[in-house]
């Protein structure tokens, strides 16, 4: 009988301790994202998803109708590839998944513009939110020395990523 509880004991141990291993994960996960973050956005940016609708193609080929370097570029879908985000085939060469196919530029709900949004215009301010805690002034204010649409007034581009994005989340609601 002592044995069955020593047992009972250890694989309520054993619980535990793959719990805390799991709360542990999802804090790396959190902790890492803005690795992901930026990832997702170098795709969008550089179109991979739309170069890959017709099927899977190798980082060189991609590179090539990218002007990015293969290798990088490489690294960077075997990243996503083992989140999920892409498949890895034995050949290296790389294809869509469910989860990137909302990369699409012609996708349903597009997810596409909001990506690029977040990876180019709320990025660098966001690496300032501590600041913003300290002093309570925004981080926007604190990087561009003017408010968010002070700033899209005076820069277009970053206004028409800005108006892609929101009307790309409005259409997930």
């Amino acid at each position: 009988m002592p044995e069955a509880r020593i047992g009972v004991r250890m694989e309520g141990a054993s619980l535990q301790s793959a719990h805390r291993e799991s709360d542990r994960d999802v804090l790396w996960q959190a902790a890492n994202a803005f690795r992901t973050t930026q990832a997702l956005y170098v795709v969008a940016k550089l179109d991979i998803a739309d170069l890959l609708r017709d099927g899977p193609k190798t980082s060189e080929e991609l590179a090539r109708r990218t002007k990015a370097h293969p290798r990088s570029l490489f690294r960077l879908l075997r990243y996503l590839a083992g989140l999920g985000f892409f498949t890895q085939d034995t050949s290296n060469r790389f294809g869509l998944t469910p989860k990137s196919e909302p990369l699409l530029s012609d996708a349903p709900n597009s997810m596409r513009p909001m990506v690029i949004f977040l990876g180019e215009d709320q990025y660098l301010p966001t690496g300032e939110l501590l600041h913003t805690v300290r002093s309570g002034e925004t981080s926007f204010d604190h990087l561009y020395g003017m408010g968010h649409f002070e700033y899209l007034s005076k820069h277009p581009e970053a206004s028409a990523r800005f108006n892609a994005a929101m009307a790309s989340g409005l259409r997930q609601s």
